[in-house]
């Protein structure tokens, strides 16, 4: 369907995505535990990561958010983003 509607994923948008998942899971000590699960490989991981880049391009595509309606939606709701940093 991706190609279909003219998408595509690139290698190098899969490797950072790669990086942004060993961020979040965080480390590469715990990326490295994930991996050692049973069924865990690095290529299935990659092949998640180029799936949910494709999802998210096929579902946005057509979504054109301006400018001025994303700063009044933030300033409206402004209270949401009021909290104090915290640390995991």
């Amino acid at each position: 369907e991706l190609k279909k509607q003219g998408l595509s994923v690139t290698d190098e948008e899969v490797e950072k995505g790669l990086q942004e998942e060993l961020e979040r899971s965080g480390g590469s000590e715990e990326m490295k535990k994930i991996l050692a699960t049973p069924g865990a490989r690095l290529d299935n991981l990659k092949n998640q990561v180029r799936n949910e880049i494709a999802l998210n391009r096929l579902i946005t595509k057509d979504v054109k958010v301006e400018e001025a309606a994303l700063k009044t939606w933030f300033e409206k709701n402004k209270s949401r983003y009021d909290k104090p940093e915290r640390v995991r």
